[in-house]
């Protein structure tokens, strides 16, 4: 596990679309560029060892996505990869950017804002105590 490192350091990953959010021609509509920084979020949380599973299941935490606010610079279109940039502001609190290729340049096209909560669950038995940063 590494708190330092998820609370911060950037991560990069690259994803693609769900052809499900091809709902305007075969650009991505705003819920699914949305699902785009959610796993992004997601997957920083799991570059650093601390995937939503094991905080469940090792510190009796629940994941949540709170807030979340896009901008929208330019089309993502479904067969894109999509770089996505996770940076951490503090709080749990991330800034997201997604990137594209459009004929060989690098292209923002998308800037989110996402906060993160984690609650604990009383459901269940955490296997040992929460980290003092977390």
């Amino acid at each position: 596990m590494t708190t330092s490192t998820l609370l911060g350091e950037p991560t990069t990953v690259t994803l693609r679309p769900s052809f499900e959010g091809s709902n305007i021609s075969f650009a991505i509509g705003f819920k699914h560029v949305n699902y785009l920084v959610e796993a992004a979020v997601l997957e920083h949380f799991r570059a650093n060892g601390l995937a939503p599973g094991r905080l469940y299941e090792q510190y009796g935490l629940g994941f949540d996505l709170v807030h979340l606010t896009t901008r929208l610079g330019s089309v993502i279109h479904g067969d894109d990869n999509v770089r996505c940039v996770v940076t951490p502001k503090g709080d749990l609190r991330f800034t997201v950017a997604l990137h594209v290729d459009r004929d060989g340049h690098d292209v923002k096209a998308v800037t989110s804002t996402a906060q993160v909560k984690l609650r604990i669950d009383d459901h269940i038995k955490p296997q040992e105590p929460i980290p003092a940063d977390l």
